[in-house]
C-alpha cells in the first residue's frame, strides 16, 4: 500500500509541471563545460543528419581564451577501435600551447557496435559533421585549420582532405602505416 501511495503522489507531481516549460533548444545547448588552469573542455552531442546519428565531440580550449579570440584549431579523428578519448590527451596539450583541438567519436569504433558504421565512409561522413559543427564556433581561426589523424582515423583525413584542401592548412598523421617510401615514390603520392 506504501508503494501505491508514493506512487501516486510522484504521478501526481509529475502532472503538474507546466506545459509550456522552456527547454534549451539544441542550437543554445553549450555543453558540459570544464576549467582547468591551463584548458577548457566542452562536450557536446553533434548530430550527423547525413547518417541519422549522433556522436559525442569534446572541444578543448586554451584557459585563457576569451570571447571573439580567434585561436588555430585541429580536428582530431581517433583509429579504428579508439574513441574520442584516445587523442584527448593530444587536444589538452594543443590547448596549452594556444590552439584549439576537437576529438570526436566515430561510429563503429567500439567492439558489439555495427561493422558497416566502421567503414571509411561512414566516418568521412562523421568528420563532416564534425567540420561542419567547428565551423560554426567563433574562435576558429579559419586561415589555420588542420587535420589530425591516428592510425585508421589518418586514412580518413586523407581522403577527406581533398574537399577541403583551400580550408585546411595541413594534415597530420599519427602511426597510420602510410610511410615515407609509399609517399615519395613514384606513382603513389
Amino acid at each position: 500500500f506504501g508503494l501505491m501511495a508514493v506512487l501516486a503522489v510522484v504521478f501526481a507531481f509529475a502532472g503538474c509541471a507546466p506545459e509550456n516549460a522552456e527547454k534549451t533548444p539544441a542550437d543554445k545547448d553549450e555543453g558540459k563545460i570544464t576549467h582547468t588552469e591551463t584548458y577548457t573542455t566542452i562536450e557536446k552531442t553533434i548530430a550527423n543528419e547525413d547518417r541519422g546519428w549522433t556522436f559525442k565531440g569534446i572541444e578543448v580550449l586554451p584557459a585563457d581564451y576569451e570571447e571573439g579570440d580567434k585561436i588555430p584549431t585541429v580536428i582530431l579523428v581517433h583509429g579504428g577501435t579508439s574513441t574520442e578519448q584516445s587523442l584527448l590527451p593530444i587536444a589538452k596539450k594543443l590547448a596549452e600551447n594556444g590552439i584549439a583541438g576537437y576529438t570526436f567519436a566515430c561510429h563503429g569504433a567500439l567492439p558489439g557496435s555495427d561493422l558497416y558504421s566502421s567503414h571509411y565512409t561512414s566516418r568521412i561522413s562523421d568528420l563532416e559533421a564534425a567540420i561542419e559543427y567547428i565551423n560554426t564556433r567563433g574562435y576558429v581561426d579559419k586561415d589555420k585549420m588542420y587535420l589530425l589523424g591516428e592510425s585508421y582515423g589518418g586514412i580518413v583525413v586523407s581522403f577527406d582532405i581533398v574537399r577541403h584542401a583551400d580550408e585546411y592548412d595541413g594534415l597530420i598523421l599519427v602511426s597510420t602505416g602510410i610511410t615515407d617510401d609509399l609517399l615519395s615514390e613514384e606513382g603513389k603520392q
